[in-house]
């Protein structure tokens, strides 16, 4: 189950649900199953929060795991963070040139 979460992040229409997912069952289900592992919960939060593209949730991934002890994923998270970050910025800057170029080659409607 906890294996999907990343091959589940890569559907656009399901992240969020994944993000919500995640925090209404850290502290009782994935923490707790996981925290025996950190190489399994390093590689969850790494790979499953990884493509996430908006600041919004860039902002509230930091602000869900400020609090909490973070030893023994803490470069999973960092490098879950850099990449949405790097995301989120290319998203915003490009965006739009892009669903120009789609719009002018018939991508789009």
């Amino acid at each position: 189950e906890k294996q999907n979460f990343n091959a589940m992040s890569f559907n656009l229409v399901a992240r969020p649900a994944i993000w919500k997912y995640f925090k209404a069952h850290w502290e009782d289900e994935l923490y707790p199953e996981l925290h025996d592992n950190m190489v399994v919960l390093n590689r969850l939060i790494r790979l499953g929060l990884s493509h996430y593209a908006d600041y919004e949730t860039l902002e509230d991934i930091r602000a869900f795991f400020m609090d909490r002890d973070q030893r023994g994923f803490d470069r999973g998270l960092l490098t879950a963070l850099d990449h949405v970050q790097v995301r989120a910025a290319y998203r915003e800057r490009d965006c739009d040139r892009t669903r120009e170029w789609l719009a002018s080659h018939g991508f789009l409607k």
